[in-house]
Formats: C-alpha cells, sequence, structure tokens
C-alpha cells in the first residue's frame, strides 16, 4: 500500500461504490507490473526534468524529484525504438513523454512500478485549425 498515493493514483485500485475520499492510499500487488512490457509512444524521455504535479487548486507543484532519480530507480527495463525518420537521441523536448512514463513507472506516482519500458520515440504533431 502506497500511503502518500496522490487521487489519480489512488483511483486504480478503488472498489466499486467506494469514495475516493476514503482510500487509505494506493493498493496494488507487490509484482507491480513485473515480467509486463509497456511501449510508450509518445515525445521520449528527458531524465533531467523535475518532476511536478497538480495540487488540488490546479497549482503546479514541482516536486524535489527528478525524472532522472525517478528512472534510475526504476526495477524494471528501459529500451528506446525510433522511428525510421527520427534521430536517434534520448531526450524529451516537449515533456509529455517523460510525464506519461512516470505515470506507468514512477516510484511516486507509477501504476506499475517493476513495468519493462520501450519508450517508442515520435514528434508532435501540431495542427492549426484556422
Amino acid at each position: 500500500m502506497q500511503q502518500d498515493a496522490r487521487d489519480e493514483l489512488k483511483i486504480f485500485s478503488q472498489a466499486r461504490g467506494a469514495r475516493l475520499s476514503a482510500l487509505p492510499g494506493y493498493a496494488y500487488d507487490a509484482r507491480g507490473g513485473q515480467g509486463i512490457t509497456v511501449y510508450v509512444m509518445d515525445t521520449g524521455i528527458n531524465p533531467d526534468h523535475p518532476v511536478s504535479t497538480l495540487n488540488s487548486q490546479f497549482a503546479l507543484v514541482s516536486v524535489r524529484l527528478t525524472h532522472l532519480q525517478e528512472f534510475r530507480n526504476m526495477q524494471g527495463s528501459l529500451r528506446w525504438l525510433y522511428l525510421p525518420t527520427e534521430p536517434h537521441i534520448q531526450s524529451d523536448a516537449v515533456g509529455h513523454g517523460t510525464c506519461t512514463t512516470s505515470k506507468v513507472v514512477g516510484p511516486a506516482f507509477g501504476v506499475a512500478k517493476s513495468a519493462n519500458i520501450v519508450v517508442v520515440k515520435i514528434q508532435p504533431v501540431v495542427k492549426c485549425l484556422i
């Protein structure tokens, strides 16, 4: 049981009919994704980006833990795949892939803390709706 879990993580172990505010934390199997491989198709991972989250008033709060620390301590493996047109650079200029990956395997926010991660780096597509 992760006692200090945020609501967005607690909801994964919420029983039907239970009030989210009444949950003591995030309850998960001790194996926590062990033996599972998750492919994260996103903008990459930036290990030096600080972990950020939103508090209850939706203000951005920076946590004193970098993704580098978070990914260095991950229990599963980390691999990269690139599309043929992508440069083979292990980075995340946008930050979205970093956040997404920490929601999967991060010790603070991850739902499957022991899973293996394959980062499939893709560039974001920006569309103009004018």
